[in-house]
């Protein structure tokens, strides 16, 4: 995604700067081990528009238990997994 002719079409009658895209590197993960792939090949297509700056941060992750869902009458079930989240949030 071009951010900068995306934000163009989104508002025409203003005059954009600079966009700054905050993100974090992402590590591989047993559902998808080429995310950290992708998001390199976006990242440097970013850094080819010249009102685009990357500032880049880290991420929190921790294991979260949640309740699932479970039919009328039924016990509660619950699941465990792990919620990733930027810093600052």
């Amino acid at each position: 995604m071009n951010l900068e002719s995306l934000f163009q079409f989104l508002l025409p009658k203003n005059t954009i700067q600079e966009n700054k895209y905050f993100t974090a590197l992402v590590s591989a993960r047993p559902n998808d081990p080429s995310q950290p792939q992708r998001q390199q090949l976006y990242l440097r297509a970013l850094a080819t528009l010249p009102k685009v700056s990357v500032h880049l941060g880290h991420f929190l992750v921790h294991e979260v238990t949640m309740p699932l869902v479970v039919a009328p009458g039924q016990p509660q079930q619950y699941a465990t997994g792990q919620f990733t989240k930027p810093a600052g949030w």
